[in-house]
């Protein structure tokens, strides 16, 4: 992959995705929603598991690169409260106010 379309973009390994998956305990039932998801592959991952994932990209780029698994929007405008599980890798700084909002979003510990 070049880095001229995704300044900043660092794909997360399948043996870190499967290591978060399996921390989570995400399988059937769980709706998982990935925020940045990138090229799409923590959803191929989830949705083997079982699992019910959907994936939000802001960079068209990337977002063409999951075979349309991942829509392309601001994941700040989408609606959090239906899934069971947030998928984020990224910054601290980004996942000190991820956890915020899920928190204030649907009133759960983490």
């Amino acid at each position: 992959m070049g880095t001229d379309r995704m300044d900043g973009y660092v794909p997360t390994s399948h043996t870190r995705i499967d290591a978060l998956l399996t921390l989570a305990h995400v399988g059937p039932g769980d709706r998982l929603v990935d925020l940045g998801s990138g090229d799409g592959r923590v959803l191929v991952d989830a949705r083997q598991r079982g699992a019910d994932a959907t994936g939000i990209e802001c960079n068209e780029a990337l977002a063409r690169e999951s075979a349309g698994l991942v829509l392309v929007k601001d994941f700040w405008q989408h609606d959090w409260s239906p899934y069971t599980v947030v998928f984020a890798a990224c910054s601290a700084q980004y996942r000190a106010s991820i956890v915020s909002r899920w928190r204030a979003l649907t009133h759960r510990d983490g």
